[in-house]
């Protein structure tokens, strides 16, 4: 909720709660990784619902810097080893593509799910101005039928 609200651009009131001391051991921590574990995994899930094109490129960086590298490596093969050995270094190119055409189709999968969190954003504030004017309106309305009895 609180990344949702920022993510609108919301700000956000702090409110002080008072805690009571404990009773006793607690039934909803069984352990401290668990307890860390799982409002990561939701953190993750939040970051990935508004920042999906940031997600995927990250996600792309590793196999597309892998093929650069190893394409690089078999240029710098083929021209200074190939007119020595006579070897293609075939397996390396085939790597080498394979990690470009995953980082490739990450990164493309990254724009349809960019275009939907802009949608739904999108759909959000419409739904929002939309309540607003709803209210507006029936506040309007209300005021009017007032004056009408009063007068």
């Amino acid at each position: 909720m609180i990344v949702q609200t920022a993510a609108a651009g919301l700000r956000i009131l702090s409110v002080p709660v008072r805690v009571n001391p404990p009773a006793r051991e607690s039934r909803l921590i069984r352990s401290i990784v668990g307890y860390v574990a799982r409002p990561l995994a939701t953190l993750c899930r939040i970051y990935f619902h508004y920042r999906p094109f940031r997600v995927f490129a990250a996600l792309a960086a590793l196999p597309l810097a892998a093929g650069i590298f190893l394409t690089a490596r078999w240029v710098y093969l083929n021209w200074h080893e190939y007119p020595i050995t006579g070897r293609l270094h075939i397996p390396s190119l085939i790597v080498a593509v394979l990690n470009q055409a995953v980082g490739a189709a990450l990164l493309l999968a990254g724009v349809p799910a960019e275009l939907q969190a802009t949608n739904r954003r999108l759909l959000e504030e419409l739904r929002y101005m939309l309540r607003r004017s709803e209210l507006l309106d029936s506040g309007a309305g209300r005021r009017e039928r007032h004056g009408r009895d009063q007068a």
